[in-house]
């Protein structure tokens, strides 16, 4: 998966907003709405 993912681009040092969440965490939160039809 990660091949396929752009890199990240650089944090802002003034207001850098939140953390960006894991890639893997997110694939497996789109993958299990998908899957369980939850909406």
């Amino acid at each position: 998966m990660a091949p396929l993912l752009p890199e990240r681009p650089a944090r802002r040092f003034r207001y850098p907003g939140r953390l960006p969440v894991n890639d893997r965490a997110a694939l497996r939160a789109i993958v299990y709405v998908l899957c369980e039809s939850v909406s």
